[in-house]
């Protein structure tokens, strides 16, 4: 992608999601329009190098949720403190990634992504694997850019490695633990 700016007949923003999920038959959270959002929230760097921020900033624009799956998974690595042990985490809700990698990063072993979307989880595997992923962001009425998603500076290969993603109900959870399913 050459970072240009392309316009659509198809809106890509919130409003959007919203919009193409008021279909009875479409889930929001399996909507390209929502992982795009998701990306940028998770994957801040992303824009970089074609020049654009992953959020564009405007009134009300989400930016304080920028880095916050980072935030959160550093505030759980500091909550684990130096005498625990770095075995597993299970980051529920995972998204596409973002604490997932972050805790992986913070020194746990093994992180177990779980999430209900399987498009999350489909784009935070995508992002495991090192995949060109790209997305859209919005830059006004129906004209984005797209933009390559791009790790923190922290998370490496060897970082990417300790994760694994599924897809799975958090109201089951007991049940995958108990038939071996959670974290396989």
């Amino acid at each position: 992608n050459d970072g240009s700016v392309v316009r659509t007949s198809s809106a890509v923003g919130g409003d959007a999601a919203s919009a193409i999920a008021s279909d009875a038959d479409v889930d929001i959270y399996e909507t390209k329009a929502l992982v795009d959002q998701y990306l940028g929230l998770h994957f801040p760097s992303s824009g970089m190098e074609e020049g654009v921020s992953a959020i564009l900033e405007h009134n009300g624009a989400p930016i304080h949720a920028l880095e916050f799956p980072q935030r959160v998974a550093q505030l759980a690595a500091e909550l684990r403190g130096n005498e625990r042990s770095t075995g597993r985490a299970l980051d529920i809700g995972c998204a596409v990634g973002g604490s997932s990698f972050e805790l992986a990063a913070s020194g746990f072993n093994d992180v177990v992504g779980f999430d209900y979307s399987q498009s999350f989880v489909d784009a935070a595997n995508d992002m495991k694997n090192n995949k060109d992923l790209t997305f859209r962001v919005p830059l006004e009425a129906e004209t984005y850019t797209e933009v390559s998603a791009m790790h923190q500076h922290n998370v490496n290969e060897e970082v990417r490695n300790r994760c694994t993603f599924q897809t799975g109900d958090a109201c089951n959870l007991v049940n995958d633990f108990n038939n071996g399913t959670l974290g396989t």
